[in-house]
């Protein structure tokens, strides 16, 4: 089958809390007929220092960085980023040493309420990656003390859950600007059932070059809205399924897709803060 959508710009692998490594990931783009995709691992580009093997499709170099807007976290993806940007090397590492520390801070509070996870536990399953809340839900799986990755986060790991704990405070402007200083495009990840209008021309204002509007949790009115804001603040859409392999429910590889056309447009967004 051709298709005309080929590209999925949002996947995870194993450099943060996806299922499968850089190989798997590739194949299994490639027999999902996708022919660019985009590695956004979590806070970490490890994932791309294998990026000049990757010959079966074509990469966008990426990244998600998790910011804060009040007591809400804000995702936002870079695009054609530099991955050997020393900034943003030495800013990652900073990141990944909060989410260890947030991590305790998470495993403390269900302690208390009589959940015991070993700290070495999550850190087994992340396998020296990035490690998550969403490696947590795994093992509150596992342990019985929830059916669903859904259940987890409503009713411990989310903003709402009992045992939520705030990141160490990175903002929407700090994560755009380190994107623009690594030479990649900043774009808004899933905004359609958490940012308002108003937010979103808020960042854009903060320099925000996109918006993710092909998502596969998006409602169709989530995703007009999105081409609308894209349209009205000279921004870039793009889309991506999120893959990250995950449980029985997880959406597959390319759930989510755009075409040619939505890559080169970011890709010459990007051009504008390339180096030199």
């Amino acid at each position: 089958m051709k298709y005309i959508n080929v590209a999925d710009l949002h996947i995870h692998t194993t450099a943060s809390d996806g299922a499968y490594g850089v190989e798997e990931v590739t194949r299994m783009a490639s027999q999902a007929g996708l022919e660019i995709i985009s590695i956004t691992d979590h806070d970490s580009v490890s994932a791309l220092d294998a990026r000049d093997k990757i010959t079966s499709v074509e990469l966008v170099s990426g990244v998600e960085l998790s910011a804060e807007l009040g007591a809400r976290e804000v995702h936002i993806l870079g695009y054609y980023i530099n991955p050997d940007d020393e900034k943003l090397r030495v800013t990652l590492e900073g990141l990944q040493k909060m989410r260890r520390a947030r991590l305790h801070a998470i495993l403390e509070k269900l302690s208390e309420m009589k959940i015991d996870i070993d700290p070495q536990e999550v850190l087994d399953i992340a396998a020296g990656a990035s490690v998550g809340r969403l490696h947590v839900a795994e093992l509150l799986i596992d342990k019985g003390h929830v059916n669903t990755l859904y259940e987890a986060f409503r009713n411990f790991l989310g903003p709402e859950g009992k045992a939520f704990v705030p990141k160490t405070r990175f903002s929407v402007y700090e994560a755009i600007e380190l994107l623009h200083s690594a030479g990649g495009a900043a774009v808004l990840a899933h905004p359609g059932y958490v940012f308002a209008p108003v937010e979103v021309r808020g960042f854009a204002r903060e320099g925000l070059d996109g918006i993710e509007a092909y998502y596969p949790r998006h409602s169709p009115g989530d995703t007009a809205q999105a081409l609308s804001l894209a349209e009205e603040l000279d921004m870039v859409a793009t889309g991506g399924s999120d893959f990250h392999g995950r449980r029985s429910t997880e959406v597959p590889l390319g759930a989510s897709r755009v075409s040619r056309e939505h890559v080169e447009k970011l890709y010459q967004r990007s051009r504008r803060y390339a180096a030199g």
